[in-house]
């Protein structure tokens, strides 16, 4: 007798949800199907790994010590899986990356345009996310790697810092005098308009600001997107905080005006994150050497 991935899924499911009904719903199955799964496990090893209870399939203190080895076995066959599909894509010259709305809508596209040119073969696969997203798909194997101005610690991902992004304070050119911040406690009190408070960047900005012991006060909005936050702004509804590169062309078209405040310095860092052991194809690692090295130049 032999097992299959099938019987430890069944397993894994079982032990989670305590029903075999709920599992014999979700898996389109009869309930004496996934019972008939629980006594191939049972009978390969020669112990009782369950105990039925009224409605309830209870673990075993064996059951208990078996779950612990299947779940193991299942994200190594995950991460089995994945890489095979990485060795596939070889085959295609396929890429799957991704960076947070900031990154993905106004840096990236320009980089990876530039390398495109030099491997016009290669499929780049370009996607646009929030932070969260992001890093969920790339530890998930659903994307190869990611750039993110974020670290959200976890033992699927590694991150490498690849460089550090002013972030600046922008305001309508026509915004009245009573707007204009002077000095740093101005900020607690004037009107802002803001990433969501659950995001991520709205994070880094009000805990760089907290350092400075800036606690804004007065959102007047929030908007999900860095366009429509320079939209906002460029209407007076308040005073506007991007990563440079976001607002720099309104800068120069005049279109905003740049704020600087004696002693506030804001930045934020961008980071490469994948997979551990995550098996980088040739071309992946031309593409994150070429993305680094032309990050690095705009320092």
């Amino acid at each position: 007798m032999s097992l299959s991935i099938y019987n430890l899924k069944v397993l894994r499911m079982v032990y989670e949800s305590e029903s075999i009904k709920a599992v014999s719903e979700k898996m389109f199955v009869s309930q004496s199907a996934v019972s008939h799964q629980l006594r191939v496990m049972e009978e390969y090893l020669g112990i009782e790994l369950f105990e039925r209870k009224g409605r309830n399939t209870i673990p075993t203190k064996a059951g208990h010590m078996v779950y612990g080895f299947v779940v193991n076995i299942l994200d190594e066959f995950d991460k089995l899986h994945a890489s095979v599909q990485d060795v596939k894509k070889s085959k295609t010259g396929e890429v799957n990356i991704a960076g947070s709305i900031n990154l993905g809508t106004y840096l990236l596209p320009s980089i990876v345009s530039r390398f495109q040119e030099n491997y016009p073969l290669v499929h780049l696969n370009l996607h646009v996310y929030g932070s969260t997203e992001v890093l969920k798909f790339t530890a998930n194997g659903k994307l190869d790697f990611c750039i993110v101005p974020v670290k959200v610690e976890s033992e699927h991902l590694i991150y490498e810092h690849i460089r550090s992004e002013e972030i600046v304070l922008t305001i309508s050119p026509n915004a009245r005098e009573d707007l204009i911040p002077k000095i740093m406690n101005d900020l607690e009190s004037l009107p802002f308009v803001c990433a969501p408070k659950d995001t991520q960047f709205r994070k880094t900005i009000d805990s760089a600001l907290e350092a400075y012991g800036i606690i804004r006060s007065n959102i007047v909005m929030e908007v999900g997107h860095p366009e429509g936050t320079k939209q906002a702004v460029r209407a007076g509804l308040g005073l506007g905080m991007n990563f440079r590169f976001v607002v720099q062309e309104e800068i120069e078209m005049g279109l905003l005006e740049e704020i600087k405040i004696d002693g506030l310095k804001v930045y934020g860092d961008i980071y490469l994150a994948y997979r551990p052991h995550k098996y980088f194809l040739p071309i992946e690692e031309k593409l994150i050497n070429f993305i680094k090295s032309e990050l690095k130049q705009k320092n």
